[in-house]
């Protein structure tokens, strides 16, 4: 007894060897392959590989290498099995704070600085640096660290750097300005005295202003003229006949005035 199988069968039989034929070639091209270049894949890890290769001689290779023929194009790509041992040096940052921030980038109230640095290695660091000249040191930490320096009056500068037990560190610096004393302002009136708060004669208004040291300095000084509204003051100014009121402030510090001031003085005099 024979057994014959028709051609349609013998198709209908490898078509499934085919399949599995085809998705085991594909998966070990996958594995195979090495992985595309990340933009976080170390120099060390990043090879080159052939992509366009023709054989030679011929008009597109001319002098073909040792493998009989020349490679036109590469790609560059990190290789999977490539780890990256270089250790990274620590992260570092400082942020300035101010309880009450004024202008031109000075600080009105208290200021400090903190300074956070972090390991990547999770090893030891240590942040230390040059408040103004002056050394300072801030607790060590494991993994990361920080501290918080107050900040003196006056203008200066922080130098910081952070240092990990691999040797690897990371540094900055950042300026400061400060000024928490108001100044000191005080007006005077000149004039012939009267009685009653009164005056005799044309009255002339003059201002005296000092900043204390380490300050900021004066940009000027302000009048308020009977609810007028703040302008820049300019020496003498004479007032008029009748009754005023006169307010001082520091130029750009008109919420904090000089208390106000009367003047009197009569429609008429002698």
């Amino acid at each position: 007894m024979s057994l014959s199988l028709s051609h349609s069968n013998r198709i209908q039989a490898s078509l499934p060897n085919l399949l599995a034929g085809l998705l085991l070639a594909v998966l070990l091209a996958v594995l195979a392959k090495p992985c595309a270049l990340a933009d976080n894949c170390p120099p060390k890890c990043q090879k080159k590989r052939c992509i366009r290769w023709v054989p030679g001689p011929s008009p597109q290779c001319p002098n073909p290498g040792s493998g009989g023929g020349c490679c036109l194009e590469y790609e560059t790509y990190c290789d999977p099995d490539c780890k990256d041992d270089e250790e990274k040096p620590p992260t570092l940052n400082a942020a300035l704070n101010c309880t009450a921030p004024g202008s031109n980038d000075w600080c009105a109230g208290a200021a400090s600085l903190t300074i956070t640095a972090t390991e990547p290695q999770g090893k030891r660091l240590l942040i230390s640096g040059s408040l103004d000249g002056q050394p300072f040191a801030c607790p060590e930490g494991l993994g990361s660290a920080s501290c918080t320096l107050p900040l003196p009056e006056g203008a200066g500068t922080v130098t910081y750097s952070a240092l990990s037990e691999t040797g690897k560190s990371a540094s900055g610096s950042k300026t400061w300005q400060c000024d928490s004393t108001p100044p000191r302002l005080e007006g005077q009136l000149s004039g012939s005295n009267g009685t009653n708060g009164w005056y005799l004669s044309p009255v002339e208004l003059s201002a005296t202003a000092f900043d204390p040291d380490p300050g900021s300095g004066l940009a000027s000084v302000q009048v308020n003229l009977n609810g007028g509204g703040w302008t820049e003051f300019s020496a003498p100014l004479t007032l008029s006949d009748g009754q005023h009121n006169l307010q001082l402030a520091p130029g750009g510090q008109p919420d904090q005035p000089e208390p106000e001031r009367r003047h009197r003085q009569p429609e008429s005099h002698t």
